[in-house]
């Protein structure tokens, strides 16, 4: 609810990246209200949910209610937590799919890690071929951001570009 007065407020097209509990997913009773809940913002943002890939992988029955949901609102979700390329293929039996965040251990360091970048390389490369979006959160150094930026990333976010922000519970609305 809180998101949703700050989005009323925030007139600018922006892409909402929101990311639920694990147990939320299955809650087809959450589903229902959110989607009568969000009804009225899906034409000024773009908004997209975000799961963990063993999530998403290990419950695909189970996340057909959120799936329909999603579909409904048009809006797209984001697979979090990859940590290689094997699974890929995978996620683009669901056209709502946009997107994947890279493991935060896949970016921190990489400038010195051969394997990190050659696993980050591979997720763009086919990342790209299926016209999927990759972003690095977590980025904390300018080294981190420009090899990522070299290899092909979409976009990322994290300690190097701002510190975190207050939660929430800390903003007060009128």
């Amino acid at each position: 609810m809180q998101v949703k007065k700050l989005l009323l407020i925030d007139k600018s097209s922006s892409v909402i990246s929101i990311k639920l509990h694990p147990k939320n997913w299955f809650n087809n009773e959450f589903w229902s209200w959110l989607t009568a809940y969000i009804n009225d913002l899906k034409n000024q943002h773009t908004l997209q949910f975000s799961i963990n890939e063993s999530e998403f992988l290990n419950n695909q029955l189970r996340l057909q209610g959120a799936f329909a949901a999603i579909a409904a609102l048009n809006c797209n979700i984001v697979i979090d937590d990859v940590r290689s390329s094997k699974n890929i293929f995978k996620f683009t039996l669901n056209k709502q799919i946009s997107g994947l965040n890279l493991a935060s251990e896949l970016v921190h360091g990489i400038e010195r890690s051969n394997s990190q970048q050659k696993y980050v390389r591979g997720i763009v490369h086919i990342s790209r071929l299926l016209s999927l979006s990759v972003f690095a959160l977590d980025v904390e150094t300018p080294q981190e951001l420009q090899l990522l930026k070299v290899i092909g990333i979409s976009g990322a976010q994290g300690g190097y570009f701002s510190k975190l922000l207050p939660n929430y519970t800390q903003v007060a609305f009128h």
